[in-house]
């Protein structure tokens, strides 16, 4: 079980939310699968599910007009209205619906993992947590009782069984247990959690104090914590093993059961500030950006590469092991591999920064093309020919296909077969299109 989930805030420290089991094997797990296609109706409530060969499978009603954004994870679809959110489950094809307070902040779990939502009421009050078990029975789980409760961030661990939320009244993170347990409050925002430990940032002045608590509260003896330069990101990897960087350049390392952090090799900044930092824990890795310079460090705190860039205008997701979208110094756009810090392909200057799908790995896109929709496919840097296609509406989450819009036909497209000419799926009317995860 592998994925993450980033909260990054302007000014502030960047941290990432992650937990893995002990069993599981790292970077590069598979790539989560699809095994059908979602048609949804953009004028009201209508659904149709299309097999993998474009097939209609059944069709229904998920009782949400005008869904304002859909979620697709582990065989589940859910949509999201104003005051209510309706779960699909594709298999049986039975559909639930949950009413939540209108305007709600409503987050899925990480791609790859189970399914998950919670609700969240704009201006503070209970939140709400949604999971579907074996039966498809909703377990709706309240995890506080404060009406002055404001959510800056909410997130949901990837295996489901913890939300974690800043609280923009106290300035604390709040943890709760999906299984109906008494949330935990701690102070600082949430770096991560490994085991039913909860590990958290916080900020005063010139230092940062980083702190290993465990979950559900526990004696000051359980309790660790070291102060660094003020850090701009932190790293935790799915072992433990902490890396934060600080506004000077200087990596301390760490472990969550280590009694005293090390200091490690310093980042070469060029001459440059920090100007932001991310952190990918899925495919452990966290990027630094100074200035015109990127800078990969991986997480024993030893840079693997450096190149010259920045960061697009996509917005980053923390579940994206491998691949991320960069502007070279010239401002073409390419990819850049995390894992070797090595960019991918040729650049590109005829498109926008914003991608408009990507794969679960960010090895696979499409972006805006130069003041209209998305035209192209990219993957592992190198540009696919689609031949005669006016839209690109939608890539797989592994990357092996994409549904394509030439006028009103919609197709399914191989990427992995580009001599194949695709599936006719329908028109493109109102609707919007989507893969479902298997």
């Amino acid at each position: 079980m592998l994925g993450a989930v980033a909260v990054v805030g302007a000014g502030a420290v960047a941290v990432a939310v992650i937990q893995r089991d002990g069993d599981d094997e790292g970077p590069g797990d598979e790539l989560p699968a699809w095994d059908a296609i979602a048609v949804i109706d953009g004028r009201g409530d209508g659904l149709v599910i299309l097999d993998d060969d474009g097939e209609e499978r059944s069709r229904m009603s998920t009782g949400v007009d005008g869904a304002t954004s859909a979620f697709s994870r582990a065989g589940y679809l859910a949509f999201v209205g104003d005051d209510r959110v309706a779960i699909v489950d594709v298999g049986s094809d039975e559909v639930r619906a949950v009413d939540v307070p209108e305007g709600s902040l409503v987050v899925p779990a990480p791609q790859t993992q189970e399914f998950a939502l919670i609700a969240v009421p704009p201006v503070g009050g209970d939140g709400l947590v949604i999971t579907p078990d074996d039966e498809f029975a909703l377990r709706e789980i309240s995890g506080l009782d404060d009406a002055l409760f404001l959510p800056t961030s909410v997130q949901v661990t990837p295996d489901a069984r913890y939300v974690i939320t800043a609280d923009a009244r106290s300035f604390q993170t709040v943890v709760i247990p999906t299984d109906g347990g008494d949330p935990t409050f701690a102070p600082g925002l949430a770096v991560g959690i490994v085991g039913d430990d909860l590990v958290t940032a916080q900020t005063a002045g010139p230092e940062t104090e980083i702190a290993v608590r465990p979950i559900g509260g526990g004696d000051d003896a359980d309790e660790r914590t070291f102060t660094v330069p003020t850090a701009r990101g932190v790293l935790l990897a799915p072992d433990g093993r902490l890396v934060v960087v600080s506004d000077d350049g200087s990596v301390t390392t760490t472990t969550t059961t280590a009694a005293d952090p090390d200091d490690g090799e310093d980042i070469d900044l060029a001459g440059e500030e920090i100007d932001r930092v991310v952190p990918f824990p899925a495919g452990e890795r966290m990027v630094v950006v100074s200035g015109t310079r990127i800078v990969v460090v991986d997480s024993d705190g030893v840079t693997v590469g450096a190149v010259d860039g920045s960061l697009t205008s996509t917005p980053l997701s923390a579940a994206m092991p491998r691949c991320v979208p960069i502007t070279t110094g010239e401002g073409a756009l390419t990819f850049l591999d995390l894992e070797t810090a090595e960019l991918l392909g040729e650049p590109v200057e005829d498109v926008e920064q914003v991608a408009a799908a990507m794969s679960a790995d960010g090895c696979t896109a499409t972006f805006l093309g130069a003041g209209g929709p998305a035209t192209s496919v990219w993957q592992d840097g190198e540009r696919l020919d689609l031949g005669d296609v006016e839209r690109v509406l939608a890539i797989a989450p592994d990357g092996s296909a994409a549904i394509v819009a030439s006028g009103e036909d919609v197709m399914l497209r191989s990427l992995t077969d580009l001599d194949d000419e695709g599936t006719e799926l329908g028109a493109l009317d109102a609707n919007r299109y989507a893969f479902v995860e298997d």
